[in-house]
């Protein structure tokens, strides 16, 4: 059972920007036309004085202004409320901006009233005098020669007045929109997450020739590296924040604009903040945030036709790097850019790649970018050659560290107590700084023991026993805490390492105490009621957890407040490893590896419990429409549910078909959850099919229709998605919207395609065709065949990893299609961009010939063979020629190197 909050009426913030512009052109075109026709002459002068006779009346002539004054206060408030409701994401600056455009707004309008008193002043010395000019004498209208010696009212400027209102209202709702869509729910978190630096640390970064850098036009890169632990990503938030950063800054922009970002990579979070589409919508956001001007530069066909792109949070890779592109050629020589990116090592993908998209992207004199890594060779190749533009952070840190040390143990009293009675305090803290190599975490765990230490009343000579037998590196410290931790807790501390180790994203203290239901029930999620925990319960489960993290883990996990930009209760303690070189250690020795497999059961699946605790957070939510929009909490949390589910398919077992089924309903009881609250409440479409389960924009109820089916088939689930259509054909033949095949294979070019994820494409698209999915259906004026033969010739546009595909893959795909009747002689439609490009969205579908398209795709003398096949005869009933064709297409293929 659903448990609901009262009804209550929503704030205005939750009407939509895009109703506001709407609303103010409507407004604005009305009172044009009034305005306009009170310009026209000749035949127009009865309804002239018609409006006359209504609107120049004294009390109407206050009405009008008061109207106008109004209509100034609600769009103030209208746009200061959705400033509120977007506070938590946007920042101050661009907060400031929108609260200069809505003062804007409000002197506009201010403007438009006074215009009409001035007006009036000049027409005459009272209202009664113009009233009289115009209203009946003795019943009698006076004759339009009488009007026409009055001059006329000067309404030109009101006009332009009336029309830039509408238009800046316009301009804001759309930069606000692709501002909002740009933005991700854990865009701040990694900054926020790494540990400011300590008091009178880091100075030196200036003195060592980044102010040159910072100032100079003939170095693109300045690289900052170190060893694990050393402090780089400190150092470059240190930098980030640092007022000297934008001083140095301003002498290489000269006169030019300066517009500065950045980002960092966070292997151990989202799958969003380890990707070059999160370091790109975070740097477009940062850019756009500071020069809304720039907006449709970078997104023209978004900005032509946004009701076109309802759609937005699906941004495309390719349209992301194009706007980016853009941003930097237009007005290059009045506007520079500083990036800073931290952590391409903990970037999840190709370093190769993500080098030289960075090269890329400094080519010219208006960009420049200060990276971070770790000293791999890959960065020491692109980045290391020029020792005027690197630093390696442990060779000049000693001091950095020397005052850290002093600094926590002389705010100790114990320590100054200690150290004024016994000798061997200042060889204490000099040995520590010569032991620490320039890793600073090393130090902070040293300083940790060496408090424990005071606290037990240690003597000087027992502390440098402890700084001696403290491991010399990080990596024995972290196998000293593994052999020392309680035997008692073994199963339960390989459960939540392994699941740690397992989770593409972070895990909250919720979580884990959802993995001690899992232990003891494997069906709790299946079980558990959906309701929003009371704060109280969430407090108490919270404590507990933390607690025995601390038992069980030792320290090698911690727990870490969520910025306060996430407002759901469940979230405000999240669970990360001490540090990454925590990680490092748990995957890359072997022997841990195999201890923690041996302390959980033989039959412990991490992929599957991940996705029971999922389901168990899902239904903890509270009802909140914004959890249907891109990358909120929810949807990150189902996307992670599918890839772990994707896993669970492959390996063999009892398939638990009962948790999607369980997911399923859940959202649908958000979506009824919301409808009670507010049954006008539209939910947005977004790129995820469940959002349209429920009560989709009214603009989009042609395409309504789709159900769970759909975000499976998208996301791979093969063995669900064959479950289904083996009950019944209801899950495949609908009366509108799109073709579950079209879904089956729009999402060929998103993502990792491991050998797992063809294989799981593959028989997805059998299974729909065998089931009677008919590839020539027309749907959004293209053919689901046109358009898959489109992205699967152009696959280099679309992505790397595709131009690795082994033919076979192409062969059996393309066999499958023409064997279940796909075109093949005569040429097809192809509309790809009402799925994909953006950039396409106005150009009209297009005629593919698939004979060609094959040819260019396989080997020229299977192609023939095909071609004159099929040109022989093209079996016209399928259901008795298609094992025959099936056939053929082998014996064509056998032998050949595909």
């Amino acid at each position: 059972m659903l448990d609901l909050p009262p009804a209550k009426q929503p704030p205005e913030w939750h009407k939509s920007l895009q109703g506001l512009a709407e609303g103010c052109k409507a407004t604005g075109d009305e009172l044009l036309g009034v305005l306009k026709g009170l310009a026209t002459s000749g035949k127009r002068w009865k309804s002239f004085r018609v409006a006359l006779a209504s609107m120049w009346e004294q009390s109407k002539i206050d009405a009008t202004i008061m109207r106008l004054e109004s209509y100034k206060s609600q769009m103030t408030l209208c746009l200061v409320l959705q400033i509120e409701a977007i506070n938590r994401q946007l920042d101050t600056t661009l907060s400031g901006k929108i609260s200069e455009l809505v003062n804007n707004f409000g002197t506009i309008i201010k403007s438009l009233a006074d215009e009409f008193r001035d007006q009036l002043k000049k027409e005459g010395t009272t209202y009664d005098q113009k009233i009289d000019a115009v209203l009946p004498e003795d019943g009698i209208w006076k004759s339009e020669a009488q009007l026409s010696k009055a001059d006329p009212i000067n309404i030109g400027k009101a006009s332009e007045i009336l029309i830039r209102v509408a238009s800046e209202g316009n301009d804001v709702a759309t930069t606000l929109a692709i501002l909002k869509a740009l933005r991700y729910n854990s865009m701040d978190f990694r900054h926020s997450r790494i540990a400011d630096a300590h008091p009178h640390t880091f100075q030196w970064i200036f003195s060592h020739r980044l102010d040159r850098w910072l100032q100079s036009n003939h170095m693109p890169i300045y690289w900052v590296s170190g060893k694990p632990g050393s402090g780089k990503s400190t150092l470059i938030k240190y930098v980030v924040d640092n007022p000297e950063t934008i001083s140095y800054l301003r002498l290489w922009a000269g006169g030019r604009r300066l517009v500065t970002a950045s980002f960092f990579f966070w292997i151990a979070g989202t799958e969003i903040q380890k990707s070059q589409d999160g370091l790109f919508r975070s740097l477009l956001f940062e850019i756009l945030r500071q020069c809304p001007e720039m907006t449709p530069v970078a997104f023209p066909s978004v900005w032509s036709n946004i009701a076109h792109h309802l759609d937005l949070d699906a941004w495309h890779h390719h349209d992301l790097v194009e706007a980016l592109r853009r941003i930097k050629l237009h007005d290059s020589w009045s506007t520079c850019f500083c990036f800073f990116i931290d952590g391409l090592d903990e970037y999840n993908g190709s370093h190769i790649e993500l080098i030289k998209v960075l090269q890329d992207l400094v080519t010219g004199l208006n960009v420049k970018i200060c990276l971070s890594s770790r000293p791999w060779n890959i960065f020491e190749h692109a980045f290391g050659k020029d020792i005027v533009s690197k630093v390696y952070v442990q060779d000049l840190n000693k001091e950095d560290i020397k005052a850290y040390v002093e600094q926590k143990l002389e705010e100790q009293p114990d320590f100054q107590e200690l150290a004024s009675r016994e000798e061997g305090a200042a060889e204490l803290v000099s040995d520590l700084i010569g032991k620490a190599q320039g890793v600073f975490l090393w130090v902070y765990l040293v300083v940790r023991s060496l408090l424990d230490g005071l606290v037990n009343d240690d003597r000087i000579s027992d502390l440098h026993r402890r700084l001696r037998a403290f491991p010399p590196d990080l990596d024995e410290y972290f196998r000293y805490i593994f052999d020392s931790l309680d035997p008692i807790y073994q199963l339960q501390t390989g459960r939540a390492l392994v699941v740690f180790l397992t989770s593409r994203q972070p895990l909250t203290l919720m979580n884990h105490w959802s993995l001690d239901l899992e232990e003891e029930d494997a069906n709790f999620a299946l079980k558990m009621d959906q309701r929003c925990l009371p704060e109280t319960e969430v407090d108490l489960q919270s404590s507990r957890m933390s607690k025995r993290l601390n038992a069980r883990c030792k320290g090698l996990l911690e727990v870490t407040p969520f910025p306060s930009l996430v407002s759901d209760y469940n979230y405000q303690n999240q669970v990360d490893f001490l540090h990454r070189t925590v990680r490092d250690f748990l995957i890359e020795q072997a022997d841990i590896r195999e201890r923690l497999s041996s302390w959980t059961k033989e039959s412990f699946n991490p992929h599957l419990a991940i996705c029971r605790i999922l389901l168990a957070e899902v239904k903890m939510l509270r009802v909140d429409p914004a959890y249907f929009e891109d990358h909120s909490i929810l949807s990150e949390r189902i996307e992670e549910f599918a890839f772990h589910m994707q896993v669970v398919e492959s390996q063999v077992g009892s398939y638990p078909e009962e948790l999607l089924d369980e997911l399923e309903r859940t959202i649908a009881g958000f979506s009824k959850a919301i409808y009670v609250q507010d049954p006008h409440q539209s939910l947005p479409v977004k790129s995820y099919p469940w959002a349209n389960w429920s009560f989709a924009d009214r603009r989009w109820r042609t395409i309504r229709g789709d159900t769970f089916l759909t975000f499976a088939v998208e996301r791979n689930l093969s063995r669900y998605v064959q479950l289904k259509l083996d009950k019944g054909k209801q899950y495949l033949h609908r009366s509108e919207g799109r073709p579950l095949l079209d879904y089956a294979t729009g999402n060929i070019f998103d993502g990792d395609w491991n050998r797992q994820r063809r294989d799981a494409h593959l028989q997805i698209v059998t299974s729909l065709l065998s089931h009677g999915a008919d590839p020539n259906e027309c749907w959004n004026r293209g053919t689901v065949w046109g358009n898959y033969l489109y992205f699967l010739s152009n696959k280099k546009a679309y992505s790397a990893a595709a131009e690795d595909w082994p033919r076979q893959f192409y062969f059996d795909l393309i066999s499958q299609f023409l064997t279940h009747g796909a075109e093949y002689l005569n040429p097809v439609k192809a509309n790809p961009a009402a799925r994909y490009d953006i950039t396409m969205v106005t150009k009209s579908p297009f005629l593919l010939s698939p004979s060609e398209t094959i040819k260019n795709m396989l080997p020229e003398d299977i192609t023939e063979l095909l071609r004159r096949r099929l040109q022989a005869g093209y079996p016209r009933d399928l259901a008795r020629e298609r094992s025959k064709t099936k056939q053929m297409l082998k014996k064509f293929f056998h032998g050949k190197n595909i």
